[in-house]
């Protein structure tokens, strides 16, 4: 049996949510590293475009549906376009759109993911297996094969113990230098294939102690909902500024700088870390309204530590 057969054969057996096409997805071509948020975060219930949303990442959609069309002619809005349609570059994004580019972008990425991970068991129960004394009840045998043809012969148990990469190296190819197993740059000079003698036995045997459940023991019992990023949110810089401005405005604040500002939004509950380029937007604006109406908010805009109230920062 040729090693792609094999690979099928454990990938079956051993993980529980093996779909079969784990090979083929490792295979196509990433997508590019853009940001495109799910359609329910770009358009509310109603339908409406979210503008925020669309300011921020509609630059990435249209890259997204543009590098699409490259990879589907037959789906191209490029295509419709040259025959008289539209194209997302020249009309605003609509839910298909933005779903389009969503699917095309972020599912390949997940399931790219899902792939190697699948793969990296995979690898790590053939090696496991391979390795093994012949005697064991889950040991296989491998047999390599020059690449022009001649006998087989029986690889080395002892070549199976490697590291995550190189395993993933040998499924991808389906074979190994012989003089050079541990060299992960050295050309292939012989096909792996296994003796089937025993096999299947061996593999459930191997797969009913190992085996790799859909959700893991340790994973949390409700669905876990998609991460929603910052700048997702709408109303982030508007709850900001609601719970900053008041704090800002006590007599004790009046120096804060934006230092002081994110430190007092992150030990916040409601935000907590992470929202540093959000609180300085905001410190931004109020710098900018503070100069049309006063000084209020002038020392936002400057570094270091505030000319007053510094104890009392550091109680916070």
């Amino acid at each position: 049996m040729f090693l792609p057969e094999l690979v099928t054969l454990v990938g079956m057996r051993l993980l529980e949510a093996w779909h079969g096409h784990e090979t083929k997805e490792m295979l196509l071509p990433a997508p590019p590293a853009l940001e495109v948020p799910a359609p329910r975060f770009a358009f509310d219930e109603a339908g409406d475009r979210i503008e925020i949303i669309h300011d921020r990442h509609g630059a990435d959609v249209r890259k997204a549906l543009q590098w699409a069309a490259s990879q589907i002619p037959s789906r191209s809005r490029a295509k419709k376009a040259a025959r008289g349609g539209h194209s997302p570059d020249a009309t605003a994004l609509t839910e298909d759109d933005w779903e389009t580019a969503y699917e095309a972008i972020v599912l390949p990425r997940e399931m790219r993911s899902w792939a190697r991970t699948a793969l990296t068991h995979v690898a790590w129960a053939i090696a496991d297996m391979a390795s093994r004394d012949e005697g064991d009840d889950v040991a296989i045998t491998l047999i390599g094969r020059p690449l022009l043809g001649g006998d087989g012969r029986e690889l080395p148990r002892t070549i199976w113990t490697t590291g995550p990469e190189l395993r993933l190296r040998r499924l991808a190819s389906c074979g190994l230098n012989i003089d050079a197993p541990f060299d992960p740059m050295a050309a292939a000079t012989h096909l792996i294939f296994v003796e089937t003698r025993g096999l299947t036995e061996a593999v459930e045997t191997y797969a009913e102690r190992h085996m790799v459940p859909a959700i893991p023991d340790d994973h949390p019992w409700w669905a876990e909902a998609e991460k929603v990023r910052r700048s997702w949110a709408p109303d982030l810089e508007d709850r900001i500024r609601k719970v900053l401005v008041p704090e800002l405005r006590k007599p004790e604040n009046i120096f804060w700088r934006k230092a002081q500002a994110q430190r007092f939004i992150e030990r916040l509950d409601e935000f907590g870390p992470g929202v540093d380029l959000v609180v300085a937007r905001v410190c931004n604006a109020l710098t900018k309204e503070g100069a049309a109406e006063g000084i209020q908010y002038a020392s936002l805009g400057r570094g270091g530590r505030p000319r007053i109230g510094l104890e009392l920062v550091r109680e916070r």
